[in-house]
């Protein structure tokens, strides 16, 4: 049964809708993804519960640079929900629309990942195969060689 949620996510990770402007794919979805493997991978004791702000938004500030990628972090925060793993839990109720880092902040009390997937992600080799996946699959035409 791991096997099959394995594939599955995988999948379903290899597959982001990622918004493409002029031809070229923005990276932001990816790059969350990579920070939220990073957070975890830095906080062994952390539950399935992701803040708007704090290690992950300071990783995926870092991975924007080092990938080229100029998307604001609310972005892919906001809109990595309509891709099925991720979950925005609102403090006030489903609120529809993402207008700013401000109204994310002051409306979304956490984000967390499918239970099924948290449990993946909570096991460091499966966490770099992930990792491994989105380099390959998204980000080997925009690393930052300064």
């Amino acid at each position: 049964m791991a096997d099959l949620k394995l594939t599955y996510y995988q999948n379903t990770i290899a597959s982001l809708h990622c918004k493409v402007e002029k031809g070229v794919l923005n990276p932001a979805k990816p790059l969350l993804v990579l920070s939220i493997l990073g957070t975890m991978d830095k906080t062994l004791t952390m539950n399935n519960r992701f803040e708007y702000t704090g290690d992950c938004e300071s990783l995926f500030k870092n991975n924007c640079y080092k990938y080229l990628c100029t998307s604001p972090y609310y972005y892919p925060f906001y809109y990595l929900e309509n891709d099925g793993f991720w979950h925005l839990h609102w403090k006030r109720g489903s609120i529809p629309a993402c207008k700013s880092a401000k109204y994310i902040r002051d409306n979304v009390e956490y984000a967390s990942l499918d239970d099924s997937l948290w449990t993946l992600w909570t096991n460091s080799q499966t966490r770099n195969i992930f990792k491994q996946l989105i380099i390959e699959t998204y980000l080997s035409n925009y690393k930052n060689t300064q």
